[in-house]
């Protein structure tokens, strides 16, 4: 009978983790999911009806001893790193704390793997915020790397480092570089699940209006579901190699937030200039977002596009779910959500 495999997924109770842990399960992988000790945070996993298919571990990555000895009791095939502080905003307020758990988080798993001569494929959840701001198109693997927030530097310290544990010490390890990826279960803190959920309060009971920074902010957003299906294939492949993971489509906030409308019953339109600028419902004349200058970034990558044309080539991967229907799923489960839960 064929050896069951084994995968270690670090941040198992992020949006990521609970949609990996699905696609695994399912597909017959024993899976292990660490959380910081203390975190009670599994209720994606419980929505996603996988709570009892994930053995939970509390673990925290600067305890090298606990690490090495889980990749040596459980030896795992497949090493999943998802963890990390990813919210941008948060970043800029704890700059040392972010680097320390993304990019020293990350170091200590790759030192974990090599001291106890660790034969999983790593797949390390790195971010398109690592190239160069400064440089316009859409960024593949040889695009030029940079920097432009304390996020983006955590995430780079930890992007290199697992190419430098690749050719130093022989590691499987591979970068899937992933653009802005959303879903249902996408926290409230981002602004995409800000929008889906402030437009369901408005449609619900007419709540405030939903408070935005730059609209004309450009991002390229996939599914999670998309996203976590690339990683597993690159987890496949034979030799290690780092991928772009995006869908190549630019929107933006404002068109975000113009779609969320819709699917809500709006009729979006947009009044006034710079930070007096709002969208308004035209049937109702129900003001739907306003501009609130603290979400203005110090620093910001205005255009963040991916182009995934190696992982279309090389792993036979391309996002199933397109922007509109990401957007349609989400406020429709806001809508659900806000009618089950008058108070939320």
């Amino acid at each position: 009978m064929a050896k069951v495999r084994t995968a270690l997924i670090t941040g198992i109770f992020g949006q990521d983790g609970a949609y990996l842990a699905r696609l695994l399960a399912g597909a017959g992988v024993r899976v292990i999911g660490q959380h910081r000790p203390g975190a009670n945070a599994d209720w994606r996993l419980g929505r996603l009806g996988i709570r009892e298919s994930v053995s939970l571990v509390g673990l925290e990555f600067d305890d090298s001893a606990s690490f090495e000895s889980l990749l040596k009791s459980e030896q795992p095939d497949f090493i999943f790193h998802l963890a990390a502080h990813s919210d941008v905003g948060v970043s800029f307020d704890r700059p040392v704390e972010t680097i320390r758990n993304n990019g020293l988080g990350a170091i200590h798993l790759l030192e974990a793997m090599r001291r106890t001569g660790s034969y999983a494929k790593l797949v390390n959840a790195s971010s398109g915020a690592i190239f160069d701001s400064s440089t316009t198109g859409a960024r593949d693997e040889a695009s030029p790397l940079g920097a432009s927030d304390p996020y983006a530097m955590s995430k780079l310290v930890a992007h290199l480092a697992v190419a430098t544990y690749r050719m130093s010490y022989g590691l499987w390890a591979s970068n899937a570089i992933l653009f802005n990826h959303e879903s249902e279960l996408r926290g409230e803190s981002f602004v995409t699940r800000k929008i889906t959920l402030g437009i369901a309060r408005c449609a619900a009971r007419g709540g405030d209006p939903v408070a935005l920074g730059n609209l004309d902010t450009v991002r390229d957003w996939s599914h999670a579901e998309d996203v976590v299906e690339a990683m597993w294939r690159m987890a496949q492949l034979d030799q290690p190699s780092d991928f772009v993971i995006a869908s190549g489509v630019a929107n933006t906030v404002r068109g975000f937030a113009e779609e969320a409308a819709a699917v809500a019953g709006f009729d979006l339109r947009w009044e006034g200039v710079g930070l007096d600028e709002t969208g308004v419902d035209t049937r109702t004349g129900q003001v739907l977002v306003r501009i609130d200058p603290r979400f203005f970034r110090p620093s910001g990558r205005n255009e963040v596009v991916g182009n995934p044309a190696k992982a279309r080539n090389k792993l036979a991967w391309d996002v199933n779910i397109p922007f509109q229907t990401l957007v349609q799923r989400m406020v429709e489960h806001d809508l659900e959500q806000v009618r089950q839960n008058p108070d939320s």
